[in-house]
């Protein structure tokens, strides 16, 4: 997947902030193509302010994280640890190190191969500039 791939690159550039967050976005759009490969939809999920009428194929993250932890085993705790890192790194100035980027990294490819395996198909690189 394109946003793994940057994760591993900015990583092994000690580009840890950005490592974070393109981490957590790997596992969010997994998550996000594992819903749309069972038929689910932003409005058939999301309830309350989560669905925006102005945007109806917006995928809130607070929908796609809270939907994660019902449906998806394995995964949900990932995304949580990795939504928690990105937004310390993101939002907090605190830089994140090495080891808490690698500690949540390690567990994404066995994840990905895994929703690969179920069939859910999602966006690869095919070019240098992605």
């Amino acid at each position: 997947m394109r946003t793994f791939r940057q994760a591993e690159i900015l990583w092994k550039a000690e580009r840890f902030c950005g490592a974070a967050n393109r981490t957590y976005y790997a596992l969010y759009q997994a998550v996000v193509a594992l819903f749309c490969h069972w038929g689910f939809t932003p409005k058939r999920l999301s309830v309350g302010r989560e669905f925006d009428p102005e945007e109806p194929g917006r995928w809130a993250h607070s929908c796609v994280i809270r939907e994660s932890r019902k449906r998806v085993y394995g995964a949900h705790q990932l995304l949580d640890m990795a939504f928690a890192l990105r937004c310390k790194a993101d939002y907090t100035g605190v830089p994140v190190t090495r080891e808490q980027v690698a500690g949540v990294m390690d567990k994404v490819p066995p994840i990905l191969k895994e929703l690969q395996g179920k069939g859910v198909a999602y966006a690869d690189d095919s070019s240098p500039s992605n």
